[in-house]
């Protein structure tokens, strides 16, 4: 009705949109840190900025605002190493380390145990990283044909 309105409607558009990406930006910082923190364990998905599937959605939200292919690259590693991120690993991260040999030899029962808990979830991490692997592939054919 109002040419004023319709403007201020665009404008408020426009600031949504703007904070949705900071937003993603900043998740998807937060996570950047948690992975150079913890490069190789894995993590529960309660450490996560946002819950998995948002975190997917921020992720793709930054690589499409990405200023560069660098930075697109740096978004799909991330985004395919979500699959570190795993329910029921807890408050502390789960990584591989190996004992000392005076160490094992005294709890030795602890170390296998740990091994076998990380191989396990190791597998369902791989497994999911091929599935994350595959969703970006087609999310960025279909930002291809945009």
């Amino acid at each position: 009705m109002f040419g004023w309105n319709k403007k201020s409607k665009t404008l408020n558009e426009k600031e949504k949109n703007q904070a949705i990406v900071n937003g993603a930006r900043e998740a998807v910082a937060s996570l950047g840190d948690l992975m150079e923190q913890f490069p190789t364990a894995f993590l529960d998905t309660s450490k996560l900025p946002l819950p998995k599937a948002d975190m997917k959605t921020a992720l793709k939200i930054v690589w499409i605002t990405a200023p560069n292919d660098q930075m697109r690259n740096h978004v799909e590693v991330g985004f395919v190493l979500l699959s570190h991120f795993q329910d029921g690993i807890g408050d502390k991260p789960l990584k591989l380390q190996l004992p000392d040999v005076a160490d094992l030899k005294k709890d030795a029962d602890k170390h296998l145990a740990v091994m076998d808990r990380w191989l396990l979830v190791e597998k369902k991490s791989q497994a999911e990283m091929t599935v994350l692997s595959e969703e970006f592939k087609q999310f960025k054919k279909q930002q291809s044909t945009k």
